[in-house]
């Protein structure tokens, strides 16, 4: 799990966006399962699923996420609580590359 925050208290905005991933089987083939979360500290938030059947897609996907969050201002925080996930070889090099 990768957690960002983004506290302003002069504009009294407190955020959070966190996401998270796990490799799936569905039907013989391999997905990708991409969970995202953001809201407001201190809330549930809202939280979407993306499956993709490409794992050049999946990162890409991932780092467009990272870099959108970082040019936004949000700080990337040491994992929180992990959610449960299965991690990969090819998962850990993912994130290293972000």
């Amino acid at each position: 799990m990768i957690y960002y925050e983004k506290i302003r208290p002069e504009l009294n905005s407190k955020k959070f966006y966190e996401m998270w991933w796990e490799p799936a089987t569905l039907k013989e083939r391999c997905v990708w399962r991409l969970w995202t979360k953001r809201g407001r500290i201190g809330t549930k938030g809202t939280m979407i699923l993306e499956e993709f059947d490409d794992f050049g897609d999946f990162s890409k996907k991932m780092r467009e996420l990272h870099n959108t969050r970082i040019n936004h201002g949000y700080d990337v925080k040491p994992n929180q609580e992990p959610h449960q996930m299965s991690v990969s070889a090819s998962t850990k090099q993912l994130v290293h590359n972000l």
